[in-house]
């Protein structure tokens, strides 16, 4: 047996049901009802930058020198998803973004745009979003600059990671590509390969995928 997340509600429990989609769960009460979002807090240290998700909106960020002090983003929207650069963060919520500039004592907002995404990855002045069957390439306002599509025997992408100047995507028919986003258009590296064994069967479906600086 291995061991759950326990939550806890201040009221007698007597109906549970699962949502519309994966990772809601209802609890209903003699009067009332509370919705539960299954969320994994986001945390990671990239570009001399950390960022730890410390609550449903909130985020500690700290740059990794002597003697820097954390500091705390407070969103403005309900955070399901982040990343960050050396001085920028990202946060979304499915259907909403907000990006941030982290300064010595406190992180300054840029802007925000409604975009329906699962995964968004953050490199200078361009975020990488995940948008259906192809990856949308936007400046930090949303405004798409470019499109990375994707044909129906690769799949739809499924998730992403940006490291240095690689991007780097997997689809739901484990096909795995990366790009040089180090100039103005990314530039695909390689065919791409197929998260398949030797008799080229998919091993399974790809939950996540990361590249290090150099591809």
């Amino acid at each position: 047996w291995s061991p759950v997340t326990v939550v806890e509600l201040n009221a007698r429990v007597e109906h549970l049901a699962w949502g519309p989609r994966p990772s809601l769960l209802a609890a209903g009460f003699a009067e009332s009802a509370t919705v539960l979002l299954e969320t994994a807090f986001y945390r990671k240290v990239r570009d001399g930058l950390g960022c730890i998700q410390s609550g449903p909106d909130t985020l500690t960020v700290t740059k990794c020198e002597p003697d820097a002090k954390p500091v705390t983003l407070t969103a403005g929207i309900r955070i399901s998803g982040a990343d960050h650069d050396d001085s920028r963060v990202v946060v979304w919520s499915g259907k909403k973004a907000e990006v941030y500039e982290v300064q010595a004592d406190s992180c300054r907002f840029v802007g925000a745009f409604s975009r329906v995404t699962s995964l968004i990855g953050i490199r200078k002045e361009s975020l990488y979003c995940i948008a259906g069957p192809r990856v949308e390439c936007c400046n930090l306002q949303g405004t798409v600059k470019h499109t990375i599509a994707f044909t129906d025997s690769e799949g739809e992408p499924c998730t992403l990671d940006v490291m240095g100047n690689i991007l780097v995507v997997a689809t739901t028919l484990g096909i795995i590509k990366t790009w040089d986003i180090s100039r103005r258009e990314p530039r695909q590296l390689g065919a791409g390969t197929s998260f398949a064994g030797p008799d080229d069967v998919v091993l399974g479906n790809i939950l996540s995928v990361k590249v290090n600086s150099d591809g």
